[in-house]
């Protein structure tokens, strides 16, 4: 199975380019970057590659810790996700970037990914050009920077638009082609759930149906064909533990007082959580994944060990200063050395006390 770290550029603080000279001032690169790399990703997965992303969410993380995401993990191929910018309107079309001395095998894959993207129609190629950014300098395996259209172009704006689909299917069968290790083809369509899937329950609106999708999505399904997913009544309404699944604590929320519910099926103890550790120290002024998961760890430890933080930490991915007292809080708490970074045994020891 080829490993793919999908790097969607920019985000957070730094939203790249802005779209102002295309007569689209609201337009940011950075959330055109996220949305076409999820999707390549979205491809890949359901192919059976095994996807990474340095960021899934409008978050910054440094140059230097997307490189070292890719570096961890071992992967076979590092692509970078963008729009390009000019101060000529006129400037469009799109182009790979390699580093300025990429071997001949990066160059072929860079090729290969970029010809299937100008297949698309109306694509000016711009070719295959070398730099020496520094996500393509850092990285250890072959690594690219793409660059899908002018987000000062007004043209190039609408196409991203209109062949999003098309752009990120051709992006996704170019990496594949160029690297192997995932099924080609077309994604089969999902498979319907089983009729078993289907419950009855009760809410204020009279009866609705609930069905979990073959994603695992739950889905409800209101008379007039509205579909809200459960995951925003158990946040957003009924404030209880986002889990995403169907079950009757979840429904008898929805229901009126008095209203008629089956009977609770038996406690299942939920699956030990055991998140892997990434392989590298995570300290104060990093973000991405990793540090949202420590957070959710200690805000877990904090409900029974108050002393973690005076407030549950903001799971934003950001090790700031909040975060950075709340570890060294955890640390003591725990009995081991006291220096706000977290490294295997620190990360061991909050697995720990979540799972308690």
């Amino acid at each position: 199975m080829a490993t793919i770290v999908l790097d969607a550029g920019h985000g957070g603080r730094d939203p790249g380019a802005v779209g102002t000279l295309a007569g689209a001032p609201q337009r940011r690169e950075s959330d055109d970057n996220l949305r076409l790399t999820l999707a390549v990703g979205n491809i890949l997965r359901n192919r059976g590659c095994n996807i990474i992303y340095t960021r899934e969410t409008d978050v910054f993380v440094p140059l230097g810790e997307r490189a070292r995401i890719a570096n961890n993990r071992n992967a076979d191929l590092f692509v970078s996700i963008h729009r390009n910018a000019s101060v000529n309107a006129n400037a469009n079309g799109i182009e790979n970037w390699i580093h300025t001395n990429a071997d001949a095998r990066t160059t072929q894959i860079a090729n290969t990914v970029l010809n299937y993207l100008a297949r698309e129609p109306h694509q000016s190629n711009r070719g295959i050009q070398r730099g020496n950014f520094q996500v393509l300098r850092e990285t250890r395996m072959p690594a690219m920077l793409l660059e899908v259209g002018f987000i000062s172009n007004a043209r190039d704006n609408q196409l991203f638009d209109q062949n999003f689909n098309a752009y990120a299917t051709a992006i996704a069968n170019g990496i594949a082609s160029a690297i192997g290790g995932c099924r080609p083809g077309v994604t089969p369509p999902p498979v319907a759930p089983p009729a078993s899937s289907f419950r009855r329950v009760c809410t204020q609106g009279g009866n609705l149906n609930v069905r979990a999708t073959p994603n695992g999505n739950i889905i409800f399904q209101i008379p007039n064909n509205t579909q809200v997913r459960l995951l925003s009544y158990q946040t957003g309404w009924a404030q209880i533990e986002v889990d995403g699944r169907t079950g009757w604590v979840s429904a008898n929320f929805l229901c009126p007082a008095g209203g008629v519910s089956p009977p609770a099926p038996p406690p299942i103890s939920p699956p030990a959580f055991n998140p892997p550790y990434p392989g590298f120290l995570i300290r104060r002024g990093m973000s991405g994944d990793d540090v949202r998961t420590i957070q959710r760890m200690l805000n877990r430890i904090r409900t029974r060990f108050p002393q973690i933080s005076p407030a549950p930490l903001a799971v934003d991915g950001v090790f700031g200063p909040l975060t950075e007292n709340a570890v060294m809080n955890f640390q003591r708490l725990a009995g081991i050395g006291v220096d706000g970074i977290v490294g295997p045994i620190s990360w061991a020891r909050m697995v720990e006390f979540y799972n308690r």
